[in-house]
C-alpha cells in the first residue's frame, strides 16, 4: 500500500513549519509512506498534482493544521485552498481513499465534510495513543532552516492539557490526559536534529511547566545539546532557580498568555495564576537574562471601555517590567471556536473570516482597541 501524507498549502506565502503531526502519525502507518509539504513549494498545486501523477498513492492523507489565522485584523481563512486541494486529490486519484486531519480540520471536520463529500474519514484531534518519535528522515530539513526562529522546527514534548482556560480548543484537539515524552527520548531527538542542522527549537506543550519538576527535566535534557530552544509557560511557579537552569540549557525566549488583564479576568477565563503571579515571573524571566513573549485579551464579554483600557496599560507595563528583554507583547481577540466557552464558531468556507467570530467591543469602541493595540504591542522582528 503506497501512502501520500500531505501537509495542505495554506493558501498564501508564508513561511513553512515543518510538518510534525504528519512525521508522528507517518511512524505508525504500514506500508510505503511519502510526506510532501506543500508550503515549500512556489507552486503548491503544480507539486501535489505531480506528486499525486508519479506516485499514484492508494490512500492519501491531507492535514489542515490551522483553520484560520485566528487574527481579527488579519482574518484569512486556509479552508477554501484546502477544499481546493481536497478537489486535486479526487480528480486526479480517483481510487484513492482520502483521509483528513489536523488541528483546523479537527475544528470544523463536520463543515468541511459535507462540502468536501470525496473526504472517506477523517481524524479528529491526535491519531496516536501516545507520543510517537516522529518519522523525521522523510522530509527534508533544508526548507525550514531559515525560519527557525520563527518556530520553523518543533520537538513534541508533552501533550494534552486538563486547565480549563474558557477561550481554548486544546483539551477537546488532544485530550485533558496529560502525556510527557520521557527526557531521554527529547534529548535523543534533539541530537538528532542538531546532526541535520538545526540549532533552534520550539518545545511543543500546551504548557511546558504543567506539573512540579517536568519543566526542570526537560531543561536538563536539553542542557549540553547545543540547542537553542523556547517553550510556552505558565507564570505559576516559574522561579527564578528554574528562569536559570532554563537559560544555562540553551533557553533563549519564554512565552506567557496571561490573557486577561486583571484577576477577575483570569478568574472568568479559567486560568490558575494572578496578576503578581505574573508580574513575578516576569521579573525572574527578566533575571535570568530570558527574552519574553506575552499574549492577552484586553476585551472580553463582560468588558468595559475602562476595564479594556486597564487590560491594556496592565500589558505594558508587564512589557515594561521585561525591559529590553521584551520580543512580544500581542494584544488579541478571541476567536470563537467549537469547544470553548466562546463558541461555537463557524468555518470561513469562502473568503474571510466574519468579524463577529472574534469577540470585540462595537463602534465606535473597536477604533480604541485598535488605537491603543497599534500603541502598544510590539510584535516580533
Amino acid at each position: 500500500m503506497k501512502t501520500l501524507l500531505v501537509q495542505s498549502w495554506l493558501g498564501r506565502t508564508q513561511h513553512p513549519v515543518a510538518p510534525l503531526g504528519l512525521l508522528s502519525v507517518a511512524s505508525s502507518m504500514p506500508g510505503s509512506v511519502e510526506i510532501v509539504d506543500l508550503n515549500v513549494s512556489n507552486d503548491p498545486l503544480r507539486m501535489l498534482t505531480e506528486k499525486l501523477d508519479s506516485l499514484k498513492p492508494d490512500v492519501v492523507g491531507i492535514s489542515l493544521r490551522n483553520a484560520d489565522t485566528t487574527n481579527a485584523f488579519d482574518p484569512y481563512s486556509y479552508l477554501p485552498a484546502f477544499l481546493k486541494q481536497v478537489s486535486i486529490v479526487a480528480q486526479r486519484a480517483p481510487r484513492a481513499e482520502i483521509l483528513a486531519g489536523g488541528a483546523g480540520y479537527s475544528l470544523f471536520h463536520r463543515e468541511l465534510e459535507a462540502v468536501a463529500r470525496v473526504i472517506s474519514a477523517g481524524t479528529v484531534g491526535h491519531y496516536e495513543n501516545s507520543i510517537a518519535m516522529p518519522s523525521w528522515d522523510l522530509i527534508d530539513l533544508e526548507p525550514y532552516l531559515p525560519f527557525q526562529r520563527n518556530l520553523s522546527i518543533g520537538v513534541e514534548v508533552s501533550r494534552g492539557c486538563d486547565l480549563k482556560c474558557s477561550y481554548c480548543v486544546y483539551p477537546s484537539l488532544s485530550g485533558a490526559h496529560k502525556q510527557d515524552k520521557p527526557p531521554e527520548d527529547v534529548r535523543t531527538e534533539v541530537l538528532m536534529l542538531r546532526a541535520r542542522g538545526v540549532r533552534h527549537l520550539f518545545l511543543c506543550a500546551p504548557v511546558l511547566n504543567h506539573r512540579p519538576g517536568r519543566a526542570e527535566e526537560v531543561a536538563l535534557a536539553m542542557a549540553g545539546t547545543g540547542m537553542t530552544w523556547e517553550a510556552y509557560h505558565s507564570p505559576l511557579g516559574f522561579s527564578q532557580t528554574y528562569a536559570d537552569l532554563a537559560r544555562e540549557s540553551g533557553c533563549t525566549t519564554v512565552s506567557f498568555s496571561p490573557d486577561g488583564g486583571s484577576d477577575s479576568d483570569m478568574l472568568a477565563l479559567g486560568k490558575d495564576f494572578t496578576t503578581r503571579d505574573m508580574e513575578t515571573a516576569v521579573e525572574n524571566a527578566a533575571r535570568a537574562g530570558l527574552k519574553v513573549c506575552i499574549g492577552l485579551f484586553p476585551y472580553l464579554p463582560w468588558s468595559s471601555p475602562m476595564s479594556m483600557i486597564r487590560a491594556f496599560i496592565k500589558g505594558r507595563k508587564w512589557g515594561a517590567i521585561a525591559g529590553t528583554g521584551l520580543a512580544r507583547l500581542r494584544f488579541g481577540a478571541v476567536r470563537r471556536l467549537p469547544g470553548s466557552s466562546f463558541g461555537p464558531g463557524r468555518p470561513a468556507l469562502h473568503g474571510a473570516v466574519p468579524s463577529g467570530e472574534f469577540v470585540l467591543p462595537g463602534k465606535p469602541w473597536v477604533a480604541l482597541f485598535r488605537f491603543f493595540r497599534a500603541a502598544f504591542e510590539k510584535q516580533l522582528g
